[in-house]
């Protein structure tokens, strides 16, 4: 599986030479699709999973009791969520703040 491969296989995108005036055959310009970072681990296969792991650290980080404490509830809490509506969440905010719409 070369470059093209990648690119059918919906992991890269790039521009294809065929569809410029350059002197050579093949892609450039080449980039990961969120498929492709979700592949090779820049983005998180489950949202809800990689959010409550972050949780876990900052809990673990935590060096304040009182603030450990309600990091703590706020697991508990967030975590008997449904993974699907805590996902749909994640995912909701993350592109409000990319795109500033739901």
């Amino acid at each position: 599986m070369g470059v093209q491969g990648l690119v059918e296989g919906g992991y890269l995108t790039g521009t294809d030479s065929d569809d410029a005036s350059v002197p050579y055959e093949g892609f450039f310009n080449l980039r990961l699709t969120p498929e492709g970072r979700r592949r090779v681990g820049q983005w998180p296969t489950d949202p809800a999973e990689a959010f409550l792991a972050a949780l876990d650290r900052r809990i673990d980080a935590e060096t304040d009791d009182e603030a450990r404490s309600r990091l703590q509830r706020a697991r508990t809490a967030l975590g008997g969520l449904a993974r699907e509506v805590l996902a749909e969440v994640l995912v909701a905010a993350g592109k409000w703040a990319t795109t500033g719409t739901i």
